[in-house]
């Protein structure tokens, strides 16, 4: 999902997914993700500028913020729960020329 400017792209009911969501926006001053009420999501959330998680979000996979991005603000009952079973079977559904590498960590 590319995103621009203001705009944003925004969960905000009860939702469940599985695999690998990529949201980019072009400007990374704004918003690209934001994440609200009720869900469940099993997989890998990959974030290209600003992400907002509130509300009872489940997660069981990893969430990856590719360079220049940050974690606006997590509220609410998060339950993020790095799984590599999870996070594997996304990275599964795509083929790479080039495996992806890490550039930091950052544990919340």
């Amino acid at each position: 999902m590319d995103v621009n400017g203001t705009n944003k792209y925004q969960i905000s009911q009860d939702w469940n997914g599985t695999g690998l969501l990529i949201v980019r926006n072009a400007d990374p001053a704004n918003l690209a993700l934001d994440i609200s009420g009720s869900w469940l999501f099993n997989g890998i959330i990959w974030v290209i500028g600003k992400l907002s998680i509130s509300g009872n979000p489940v997660l069981n996979g990893s969430i990856f913020a590719e360079s220049g991005a940050e974690v606006n603000k997590i509220t609410g009952n998060a339950n993020l729960t790095f799984s590599t079973g999870d996070r594997d079977d996304a990275f599964g559904l795509i083929t790479q020329a080039a495996p992806a590498v890490p550039i930091s960590w950052e544990e919340l």
